[in-house]
C-alpha cells in the first residue's frame, strides 16, 4: 500500500499553523452561520434525541428534545422577534466599538423587549409562550455580545473586554435557566405520566425490547423522564459553548484520514526509533506498553479531548462522523454498542423487514467498556468518553470541571442506573445476562443527594462570581422542585448585592413565572423584595414606561411609592403628564402617587417662626413648589391640591418666605374652590361641604387674603414714598424767564398733587380693605377653622398630625396678626383717617375677634405707643383723643 508523506516537524507546523489560521477566521467571522446550520426551516434548532430515542430510534412520541421545548416558539413568534435590519445592526454594533466596554450599551434594549413578551401574554395559559419569547430574546442578545467580543481587538496586557464579557457569561446563564424551566415545567404541568405496572400488563402476550422497556420507564418515571430533561438541557447548553468558544476542534489542526500516519512512517523506516510501538493495531501502543510517535500523541490526545467534548454536548454522531474522518472507524462503532436494543420485525411482522437497532450484546460492550474506563494506562479522556457511557461516575468527574459538568455527569450516571435496572429487571432475553461491574451504581440515590454530591466535589473551587453561584442555585432548586427555596435564595442575593439592571431583570421576571406556576407555595414577602429591587434599578434610570410596567405587579402601597420615587425625578411638565397617563394605562393609582409626592417634598421638621422676611427661595423651597404642580394635572385632585398647597404655606409663611408663598398660589388656578364644590355635590348630591373639606376651603382663602393683604400694603407705599411728586425749586437771584418757568412747573405740580391725591386716596381704600379682610375674617378668625366643625380625627387629611396642623396655624395668628394691625395703623395714620386709627383699639380688644390674644406684652405696648402719637395728633387739630370734637 502506499505509505503518506510523513510530517516533519517544520514544515508540518508550518502548514498546521496555515490551516489554523485559515479555519479560525472562518469560525470567527461566521459564528451565525456555524449556528443557523443548528435550525430547521422553521426556526427551530435541530432535534436533538433524548436517551430513549437515541438508544431505540423509535420512541418519537417520548423524545425528550429539549431544544424544541424550550425553543417552541411559532412561525409568526420568530419572525417578529428575530429579523434585525442588518445595515442598522452593523452601523449600531460598529459605533459601540468606540466604548471602552460596550457590553451594557448593546444588551440596553432587553428590558423593554422582556417588558413586551411579558405583557403580550398576559393569560395564565399563555406562559410557555412566555417563556420562550424570554429564551429567544436572551439567545439574540447572547449571539450580539459574542459579535462585539470578536469584534473588538484585545489590549496587550489587560484582559479583553471585561464587561462585557462577564454580562455575556451571565446572559448565557439567563438563557440556560430559561431553556430549563421551559422544559421541566411542560413536563410537569402538561405531561402526565402513566403506570408502568399496566403498560406491563398489557405487553404479558408481547415480547418487550430493551428500547420499549425503557420507554415504558420514561412513560411512568416522572424521576427519570425529568432527569433525562436536565442532561438534554446541560448537554446543549454545551453545544452552545462548543459553537462559540472551544477552538481546540481537530479540524482546526489537520484534514487527513490515516490514522497515526507519522507512527507509521517512523516504522517504514531502516531505523525506527527506539520505544515506538511495533503494532498499529487499535490495541498495539497498550498491549505493548509502547508509545506513538510524537505528533500522534498529540492528535491522538486532542482526538479524544474533542471526542469527550462532543459526546458532552449530546453529539455522538458528530463524534462518530470524526472519528471516521481521521481514519478510526474503530472508535465510531465502539461508540454504537451503548444503544439499547430493539427489533420492529417483532412488532410488525407483516411489514417488510425492517433493520434492527441498537446492540443486542448490550451487557457485554458495557462491561468491556467498564474494564477500559478503569485501566489507566488509556488516555484520562478516552476512559471518561466510555465512563460516560457505561456509567462509571469516579472515572467520568476528574474530566468535569465546571459545576455544569458535574451535575451532568451525576444525572447521565443516575439515567443509565434507572435504565439498566429496568431492562434487567423485564427483560425477556433467552441467554442470561452477564453481570454488572462491581462497582457499578446499584442505588442511583436522589436527585437532591446528587447535588450533595456535586456541592462537596466543588469545596474550595467554589466560582468566585455569586451571580453565576446564584443562577446555578436557580437551576438546582428548578430541577428538585423547590420554588419556595428558590425565591427565598433570589431574595437574599437582592438584600445582599446590588445587582445590575439586567440580572435583576432576569430575577424579577423568573420570580413571575414561578409565582404564576407554584402559587401560595413561594413567600409573598420574598418575590415582592426580588420585584422591588428591579423597580428600584429602573427608577435609579428614570425609564418611565418600565418603572410603569412592573410597579403594577407590587402590593399597592409598595406601587404608590416607587412610581413616587420616580415622579420625584421628572421636571419637565411634559413629561409628567406623561408619566401620570402610563401609569393610568398600567393600572397603577396615579393620584396617590402624585400625592405621594407631595408629601414626601415637604416631610422636614416643622419651621420655628422666623424673625425676619427671607426674600430668597431655597431648594427645598423649589421642590415643594414643583411638587404641588403633581395635583394640578387633573381637576379630580383639586382638594388634594388646597390641601397640600396649604400645608406648604404654612410652612413657607412661618418662615417668612413671601416670595415663595406668592409663587405657590399663582399656580392654584383660581376656579379651584368651584371645582372642589362642583366634585362634592357630583359625588354626594350635597351642597354643604363635610367639615374638613370646609376647613381646607377656608384656609386656602385666608392665606389668599393674608398675601392680597400684603401686595396692597407694598403697592401703597410704592405709590405713597415714591410716586409722591416733588415740589419745583426756585433759586435764589433768578431771571425773569425762570420765574415764568417756574410757575409753570409749580401749576403742572398743582395738577400731580391732585391726581396723586386721588390716586393715593383710592390705593388707601383698596389696603385698608384687605387688610381688614385679614383682621376681620369671618367663621372664627383668619388661620382657625370654623367654630362648629367637630373635632379632627388623630391624623389630619394632609399627612400632618392635627396638633402640628394646629400649633401651625397659633404660630401663625401670633406671626402675623400684630403685624397687620401694625401695617394698617401705618396706612391709616399717613394717610390722615386719624380717627379711624385710633378705632383699631376697639378692633383689638373686641371680643368678638379676639385679636387681642395674638399680641405679646411688647406688641400690646408698641401698639398703644402709637396710637398714643394719632391721638395727640388729633388734639394737635382741636380734636379730642379719638378724633370727635370738643363739645
Amino acid at each position: 500500500m502506499d505509505t503518506p508523506e510523513p510530517r516533519h516537524s517544520s514544515s508540518r507546523h508550518s502548514d498546521l499553523m496555515e490551516r489554523t489560521l485559515q479555519r479560525l477566521d472562518e469560525a470567527i467571522q461566521s459564528p451565525s452561520a456555524i449556528l443557523r446550520t443548528r435550525r430547521s426551516v422553521s426556526g427551530r434548532p435541530t432535534s436533538r434525541r433524548s436517551l430513549v430515542s437515541r438508544r431505540s430510534g423509535l420512541a418519537d412520541d417520548l423524545t425528550m428534545d429539549l431544544t424544541s421545548t424550550a425553543v417552541g416558539l411559532r412561525q409568526s413568534a420568530m419572525c417578529d422577534l428575530s429579523v434585525i435590519d442588518d445595515s442598522l445592526q452593523e452601523e449600531t454594533e460598529m459605533t459601540m466599538l468606540i466604548d471602552e466596554d460596550p457590553g451594557e450599551k448593546a444588551v440596553a434594549s432587553l428590558s423593554d423587549e422582556f417588558l413586551e413578551a411579558l405583557q403580550r401574554y398576559p393569560a395564565q395559559h399563555e406562559v410557555f409562550e412566555q417563556l420562550d419569547d424570554y429564551q429567544l430574546l436572551t439567545e439574540r442578545h447572547v449571539e450580539r455580545l459574542s459579535r462585539l467580543i470578536r469584534r473588538v481587538p484585545a489590549r496587550r496586557g489587560t484582559t479583553h473586554l471585561p464587561a462585557t464579557q462577564q454580562l455575556h457569561e451571565h446572559l448565557s446563564k439567563e438563557r440556560n435557566t430559561w431553556r430549563l424551566l421551559a422544559s421541566l415545567y411542560r413536563d410537569r404541568l402538561l405531561v402526565q405520566s402513566e403506570d408502568v405496572g399496566a403498560m406491563l400488563v398489557d405487553a404479558v402476550n408481547k415480547p418487550l425490547s430493551d428500547s420499549r422497556i425503557a420507554e415504558n420507564l420514561f412513560k411512568g418515571d416522572t424521576t427519570v423522564r425529568q432527569a433525562q430533561i436536565v442532561v438534554d438541557w446541560l448537554e446543549l447548553c454545551a453545544a452552545d459553548d462548543l459553537v462559540s468558544s472551544y477552538m481546540d476542534k481537530v479540524e482546526f489542526f489537520g484534514n487527513t484520514a490515516v490514522a497515526w500516519e507519522n507512527t507509521l512512517h517512523a516504522l517504514q523506516a531502516p531505523a525506527p526509533p527506539a520505544g515506538l510501538t511495533e503494532s498499529m493495531d487499535p490495541d498495539g501502543p497498550v498491549r505493548e506498553g509502547s508509545k506513538l510517535h510524537d505528533l500522534d500523541q498529540d492528535d491522538e490526545r486532542r482526538l479524544l479531548r474533542y471526542m469527550f467534548v462532543l459526546v458532552r454536548a449530546g453529539q455522538m454522531a458528530e463524534a462518530q462522523e470524526l472519528c471516521l474522518k481521521v481514519g478510526q472507524p474503530w472508535r465510531a462503532a465502539a461508540l454504537e454498542g451503548w444503544k439499547l436494543h430493539h427489533d420492529p420485525n417483532f412488532e410488525q411482522p407483516s411489514v417488510a423487514a425492517q433493520p434492527v437497532q441498537g446492540n443486542r450484546l448490550r451487557d457485554l460492550w458495557k462491561l468491556a467498556a467498564w474494564q477500559l474506563s478503569e485501566d489507566v494506562r488509556h488516555d484520562v479522556h478516552e476512559r471518561a468518553l466510555l465512563a460516560a457511557l457505561c456509567g462509571n461516575l469516579a472515572v467520568l468527574l476528574p474530566v468535569c470541571v465546571s459545576w455544569e459538568d458535574r451535575v451532568w455527569a451525576h444525572f447521565k450516571v443516575f439515567v443509565d442506573s434507572r435504565v439498566e435496572a429496568e431492562v434487567r429487571a423485564n427483560t425477556r432475553s433467552l441467554r442470561d445476562l452477564q453481570p454488572l461491574p462491581p462497582h457499578y451504581p446499584a442505588d442511583s440515590g436522589s436527585l437532591a443527594s446528587m447535588f450533595a454530591d456535586v456541592a462537596a466535589l466543588e469545596g474550595s473551587e467554589r466560582q468566585p462570581d455569586p451571580v453565576v453561584r446564584l443562577y446555578n442555585t436557580i437551576q438546582r432548586c428548578a430541577i428538585l422542585g423547590e420554588e419556595a427555596t428558590m425565591v427565598a435564595e433570589m431574595a437574599a442575593f437582592c438584600e445582599e448585592h446590588e445587582g445590575s439592571e439586567q440580572l435583576l431583570r432576569s430575577l424579577a421576571h423568573i420570580v413571575l413565572f414561578v409565582r404564576q406556576c407554584a402559587g401560595d407555595d413561594v413567600s409573598h414577602e420574598h418575590c415582592v423584595t426580588v420585584l422591588q429591587a428591579y423597580v428600584e434599578s429602573l427608577v435609579r434610570r428614570r425609564s418611565v414606561p418600565l418603572v410603569a410596567g412592573y410597579a403594577c405587579l407590587l402590593p399597592p402601597a409598595d406601587q404608590v411609592r416607587w412610581y413616587a420615587a420616580l415622579l420625584q425625578t421628572i421636571t419637565e411638565p411634559a413629561e409628567r403628564l406623561e408619566a401620570l397617563r402610563l401609569a393610568e394605562r398600567a393600572g397603577l393609582d396615579a393620584p396617590a402617587a402624585a400625592l405621594a409626592v407631595v408629601r414626601a417634598a415637604r416631610r422636614q421638621p416643622p419651621a420655628a417662626p422666623a424673625a425676619e422676611l427671607a426674600p430668597e427661595t431655597s431648594d427645598d423651597d423649589r421642590r415643594c413648589l414643583t411638587a404641588v404642580q403633581w395635583l394640578l394635572f387633573e381637576p379630580s385632585q383639586r382638594p388634594d391640591a388646597l390641601r397640600e398647597a396649604n400645608a406648604v404655606c404654612r410652612r413657607l409663611l412661618l418662615a417668612r418666605k413671601l416670595p415663595a408663598a406668592r409663587e405657590l398660589m399663582r399656580q392654584i388656578p383660581d376656579d379651584s374652590v368651584a371645582t372642589v364644590l362642583e366634585l362634592w355635590k357630583a359625588s354626594s348630591n350635597e351642597t354643604e361641604l363635610p367639615p374638613d373639606q370646609d376647613n381646607v376651603i377656608k384656609e386656602h382663602l385666608c392665606v389668599k387674603a393674608f398675601l392680597l393683604g400684603q401686595d396692597a400694603y407694598i403697592d401703597w407705599s410704592e405709590q405713597f414714598y415714591n410716586q409722591r411728586p416733588r415740589q419745583p425749586e426756585l433759586r435764589e437771584g433768578a431771571s425773569f424767564t425762570e420765574t415764568v418757568a417756574h410757575e409753570q412747573r409749580l401749576k403742572q405740580y398743582q395738577s400731580a398733587v391732585e391726581r396723586w391725591e386721588t390716586a393715593h386716596t383710592a390705593i388707601t381704600k383698596t389696603t385698608t380693605e384687605r387688610l381688614y379682610n385679614v383682621l376681620m375674617f369671618p367663621d372664627g378668625g383668619w388661620m382657625a377653622d370654623r367654630p362648629q366643625a367637630p373635632a379632627a380625627p388623630p391624623s389630619a387629611v394632609d399627612g400632618t398630625e392635627e396638633p402640628a396642623r394646629q400649633q401651625q396655624m397659633a404660630d401663625l395668628r401670633r406671626l402675623y396678626v400684630p403685624q397687620t394691625v401694625a401695617v394698617l395703623h401705618k396706612v391709616l395714620h399717613s394717610s390722615q383717617r386719624l380717627k379711624e386709627a385710633t378705632q383699631l383699639a376697639d378692633l383689638v380688644a373686641g371680643e368678638e375677634y379676639q385679636l387681642y390674644k395674638e399680641f405679646s406684652q411688647l406688641e400690646l405696648q408698641s401698639l398703644l405707643g402709637k396710637l398714643r402719637e394719632t391721638s395727640l395728633e388729633l388734639l394737635d387739630q382741636n380734636l379730642d383723643a379719638l378724633g370727635y370734637p370738643f363739645q
